[in-house]
């Protein structure tokens, strides 16, 4: 049996799996002396491939590939650079004909514009969930409600929801996206695809999830998820490993 080398160690449980675990420096602070430290325990442990554990570590993808001699699991597509904002990535796909996958949202800059949007195209909604264009799903992730509901969720210890005047009073200037909170069932399906085509895809329901992060699933045989993922995957990248996140709007 081979090895196992934990090189971050995120999710505290995925420890106790390794036979040995490695803290490196934050890449996002010395990238240098990141790669250093990781030279050093490929060659101390003998490290055939690395996998990526941390959606932030995407970014380095030129960076793995001129600093490594050895595979690593990061996708390889020729829309990279589309597949790193979650508006570009929608628009690529709605050009492919895929627009009945991608769930109904609005961009913004200002809260003056999500004022505007709250007022008229999501008038009816309850809650809203506001994220980032870029990043994974939890970066700039803000459920925003009105003010009953806001006390009601500190009263459960919900995280991450604010009112709605509240919310817009802080000074965020970047640009994110709003859509309607859509309730569960969750899904994630993961997919291997080689030569543009799948090879497996493996549907999971997402039944604990933390900042954005699965902590628990059940896999499950899910024949529309396997289709709908394979067909995004194949036009998403060319191969290797890919993540996709499904919920239902509107049945």
């Amino acid at each position: 049996m081979k090895s196992s080398v934990s090189i971050q160690g995120y999710i505290q449980r995925e420890i106790f799996f390794c036979d040995r675990v490695y803290r490196l420096p934050r890449f996002s602070e010395d990238k240098e002396s990141y790669f250093s430290k990781l030279d050093e325990i490929i060659a101390k442990e003998n490290v055939q491939a690395v996998f990526p554990s941390h959606p932030q570590e995407i970014t380095l993808f030129d960076d793995y590939d001129h600093h490594l001699s050895i595979p690593f699991a990061l996708p390889e597509s020729e829309h990279f650079d589309i597949l790193l904002d979650k508006v570009s990535t929608y628009e690529w796909l709605i050009e492919q004909g895929l627009s009945h996958y991608i769930p109904t949202y609005f961009t913004f800059k200002t809260h003056t514009e999500l004022k505007h949007l709250i007022q008229n195209e999501l008038k009816n909604e309850k809650e809203l969930v506001v994220k980032d264009t870029s990043g994974h799903g939890a970066t700039g992730f803000a459920i925003l409600t009105s003010h009953k509901n806001f006390i009601k969720a500190i009263e459960q210890q919900r995280s991450r929801v604010f009112a709605f005047d509240d919310y817009l009073e802080s000074n965020n200037t970047h640009w994110r996206m709003v859509m309607k909170n859509l309730g569960k069932l969750e899904f994630s399906v993961d997919v291997y695809v080689h030569d543009s085509k799948t090879v497996i895809s493996v549907p999971r329901e997402r039944t604990g999830v933390s900042n954005g992060l699965v902590l628990d699933g059940t896999v499950l045989r899910h024949n529309e998820l396997i289709e709908i993922s394979s067909t995004i995957a194949e036009t998403l990248i060319d191969n290797e490993f890919l993540n996709l996140q499904f919920m239902k709007e509107d049945g």
